[in-house]
């Protein structure tokens, strides 16, 4: 709902966040929020599907965010027309990593519960 340009765009005028960016600079700054912001939906959804997975969770997780990241790049590259190419590329980066340590986390953390869920049980 909200692009990752509009938020570092928000923490410029805010009093903490030009603090964070003079430490993080633009380009680490595209980074961490693009990370962030493919992190937490593919981690609570890999995490509310997780229980029709039942072998190889990382696996599903890896598929999962090599497909989210191949449909939100087109978005990504389209937002950056006006960025410098090295934040351009730092927001990309930044979503890839956010990708690919969401799901299969999210993915594990459900097999990890299920698991805990059923020896409890027994």
């Amino acid at each position: 709902m909200v692009s990752v340009h509009t938020l570092v765009r928000h923490c410029e005028l805010s009093s903490w966040g030009a603090v964070a960016l003079s430490h993080l600079g633009h380009a680490g700054a595209y980074l961490l929020l693009g990370a962030v912001y493919v992190l937490v939906p593919l981690l609570a959804v890999s995490f509310a599907c997780g229980t029709q997975v039942k072998r190889r969770p990382v696996l599903h997780g890896l598929l999962g965010a090599g497909l989210f990241f191949l449909l939100t790049l087109p978005a990504i590259y389209l937002q950056c027309g006006s960025q410098p190419f090295e934040v351009a590329l730092s927001w990309i980066a930044g979503a890839l990593l956010g990708a690919v340590v969401g799901a299969p986390l999210g993915f594990s953390l459900r097999a990890c519960v299920t698991l805990l869920a059923s020896a409890q049980l027994r």
